[in-house]
């Protein structure tokens, strides 16, 4: 067990891993938390895919293995559905998935998904086919391009 990270040295742990210095977060992490490395390794390799700062706490906590985000009234099949949903990169039909099988409402139902999905990128981070929270920088990427074609064009015209 070690000391839990706070909001901002775990913003600072994510850009430093999403900057490519992989060496150097887990030695922030390290010391930060007084970690050791393979904590430390696990968890720099968590943030990176996109696991939430409450649901890195919970997996460094001695409750972590004892509760779970899915209810029991959920049938086992529409469990399944919402995981591979949620694998996929599709969080959306995940919630229509939860919603339909809790009849809960829309909030509700999305936080609960979310937590089901922290809880999978801790135990199945191999099994998510998108990584969480990288669709930005593409769609920034793409908007540059296009302003520059726009550019090149109108100095083109003049």
């Amino acid at each position: 067990m070690h000391t839990q990270i706070n909001a901002t040295q775990f913003a600072t742990v994510r850009e430093t891993m999403r900057a490519g210095n992989k060496i150097d977060a887990i030695k922030l992490y390290r010391e930060y938390t007084g970690a050791g490395l393979a904590d430390a390794k696990e968890a720099v390799e968590m943030i990176d895919e996109g696991v939430t700062l409450a649901a890195l706490h919970s997996r460094f906590s001695p409750a972590a293995s004892t509760s779970s985000p899915i209810p029991a009234t959920l049938q086992p099949e529409r469990v399944n559905w919402i995981k591979e949903a949620l694998f996929k990169g599709n969080k959306i039909e995940a919630i229509k998935l939860y919603r339909d099988g809790t009849n809960l409402g829309l909030k509700e139902s999305k936080e609960a998904v979310e937590k089901i999905e922290d809880a999978l990128r801790l135990q199945s981070p191999e099994k998510f086919t998108a990584k969480a929270n990288k669709g930005c920088v593409v769609m920034l990427l793409g908007l540059g391009g296009l302003l520059l074609l726009v550019v090149l064009a109108v100095i083109r015209l003049s």
